[in-house]
C-alpha cells in the first residue's frame, strides 16, 4: 500500500485561519486542474493565531509535485 504524504503550509497572525481557508481552495482548484489523486484538502486553527493549509497525496505523485506546490513542511500521514 502505497504511503501518503501531508503537505502543510503555515500560517501566523490574525488572518492566519482566513489564509488558511483561503489557500485549501487554491490547493481543491489545483488537484482538480492536474487531476491528481488526492485524498484530502483543507485547513485546520491550530490556536488562536496560527493556522494551516493542507493537501494528502500519495507518495509518488508529492514526490513530484514538491518542487511545484513548495510547502512549509511534509509529513507521512497516518489515520487517527
Amino acid at each position: 500500500m502505497e504511503k501518503t504524504i501531508k503537505f502543510i503550509w503555515d500560517y501566523y497572525g490574525e488572518p492566519a485561519a482566513k489564509t488558511a481557508e483561503h489557500h485549501s481552495i487554491h490547493l481543491m482548484e489545483f488537484a482538480k486542474a492536474k487531476e491528481l489523486k488526492i485524498q484530502k484538502t483543507g485547513w485546520e486553527e491550530l490556536k488562536e493565531n496560527r493556522a494551516i493549509a493542507f493537501i494528502l497525496l500519495p507518495e509518488n505523485d508529492a514526490k513530484n509535485l514538491k518542487d511545484i506546490l513548495r510547502p512549509n513542511r511534509a509529513e507521512y500521514f497516518k489515520e487517527k
